[in-house]
């Protein structure tokens, strides 16, 4: 599997796509913060503003790297809320529309249609999306 971080400036709050944090030489800790590794520095810098967000290993239909808060829209048109579930250790996905008696949290693989979905946002970037489907 292919492991990838990108990461979300609380302050600038700007989305640091991998290849930007790779540049700039930003490691992500085992404490889950990023630190500054650039060689000519005479002390690292630790960036707690920068939360780091998660490769799942999946893709949508048009190529695109899903992620840890991405919303994907499904071959049925639900939204899905992308999420790591820390009591499972593992991908899920919320879709808030579907009625109570059908499965509106499970795994996200179980949402199964990726190579059909689409990425429409995530929820750092689009709040709004945050309210109306998370």
């Amino acid at each position: 599997m292919e492991i990838k971080v990108k990461g979300w400036n609380t302050k600038t709050k700007k989305m640091y796509l991998p290849e930007e944090m790779e540049k700039d030489q930003l490691t992500l800790t085992t404490t889950g913060e990023f630190i500054n590794c650039a060689p000519l520095t005479e002390q690292s810098e630790v960036y707690h503003h920068i939360i780091p967000i998660l490769f799942t290993g999946f893709r949508d239909k048009n190529g695109s790297s899903i992620y840890d808060g991405d919303f994907i829209r499904n071959s049925l048109c639900e939204i899905i809320h992308v999420y790591w579930h820390k009591d499972y250790h593992s991908w899920y996905g919320f879709c808030k529309k579907r009625p109570k008696d059908q499965a509106q949290r499970q795994p996200f693989h179980k949402f199964g249609d990726f190579p059909y979905s689409e990425i429409i946002g995530n929820q750092w970037e689009n709040p709004k999306l945050e309210e109306k489907y998370g």
